[in-house]
């Protein structure tokens, strides 16, 4: 990471930059969607505070909240849902974190799979206080937890790989959108 330089992260017109497997070469392992390249060029032009934030994602000595709680936002594009910063985080994790990048999505999950009833009590034994009190890391940390742990209760399933088992879900449980009018034209 020390050794990373603007043109590593962000080359647009150069294949095999940075961020161009984020967003392009690992999209099998999950979509997200970049609607311009504003985070990209952030994460370039603020390259000290992305070096920062990587160091963050990839510590093993951090929580899974901690890691999506760091301050993405320094780089204008990266708060939110903080999309960029699950899946790099999935990248240095793939075996303990699931490519599930939306927290709705992870919500749908956890509700269709029937996991949802004692959640508030798993929320106050892991982190003290109820789930609607969550930070986004916290949600984050909690709801991958959830899902991860119904796949290793299942004997069918258990030994998959966390992309394979995310493809089933989201075959089998899509979860579908509110599409209106104003989005359909």
């Amino acid at each position: 990471i020390d050794n990373l330089t603007s043109e590593d992260v962000y080359n647009p017109g150069v294949s095999g930059y940075f961020l161009d497997y984020i967003e392009h070469k690992l999209k099998p392992l999950g979509h997200i969607y970049v609607p311009s390249d504003r985070p990209w060029r952030n994460a370039r032009d603020n390259l000290d505070d992305f070096k920062k934030l990587l160091k963050i994602a990839v510590d093993d000595s951090v929580s899974l909240a901690d890691k999506i709680d760091a301050e993405w936002n320094k780089l204008s594009g990266w708060g939110g849902d903080r999309h960029y910063a699950k899946k790099l985080v999935f990248c240095n994790y793939p075996d303990e974190v699931v490519p599930i990048f939306k927290t709705e999505h992870l919500e749908h999950f956890v509700k269709i799979l029937g996991l949802r009833e004692d959640i508030d009590e798993k929320a106050i034994n892991r982190f003290g206080k109820g789930y609607d009190d969550f930070s986004l890391g916290q949600k984050y940390e909690l709801l991958n937890n959830i899902v991860l742990d119904f796949k290793k209760s299942r004997e069918e399933i258990k030994d998959w790989d966390n992309a394979l088992y995310v493809r089933l879900l989201y075959e089998a449980f899509p979860p579908f959108e509110v599409v209106t009018p104003a989005k359909v034209v």
